[in-house]
């Protein structure tokens, strides 16, 4: 989950370094931040991708963070990233990001209390996580 994030991460800080960098050559660059396309299978292909990679002691921790990318909050279409495209291409605003206007799949709050109820259901793995019991 961390490479996944620090991956997502440092795109955005390549994004905006390459923006400062060629501002002076009146070179304009955006970053668009699709989300969650349920017609990309992103969930079910970066789960077939980790099968075997994972220990299996991580694996309490990791299946209910797979399971909420398979049943998200929020979701993008096709249409939603296009629109976002656009008004990338047209903006004269210096934005650097531009999230798609995401569709509401399911309330968000209950998904976060899901995560947060399994959370709290893990076992402590010593040595890998601290925090309180």
């Amino acid at each position: 989950m961390a490479v996944y994030t620090a991956s997502k991460a440092a795109i955005e800080g390549f994004t905006g370094s390459l923006a400062f960098e060629l501002e002076a050559f009146n070179v304009r660059v955006k970053l668009v931040e699709p989300g969650n396309g349920p017609t990309t299978r992103f969930g079910a292909n970066g789960q077939e991708r980790m099968r075997g990679v994972l220990l299996e002691i991580y694996m309490p921790f990791a299946q209910p963070i797979f399971a909420a990318y398979m049943n998200p909050a929020q979701v993008t279409k096709e249409a939603d990233v296009a629109e976002a495209v656009w008004r990338a291409a047209n903006d004269t605003t210096g934005q650097l990001r531009f999230p798609p206007a995401p569709t509401r799949s399911l309330s968000r709050r209950r998904d976060s209390e899901r995560i947060l109820t399994t959370s709290r259901s893990l076992p402590r793995l010593p040595g890998l996580l601290s925090g309180p019991n």
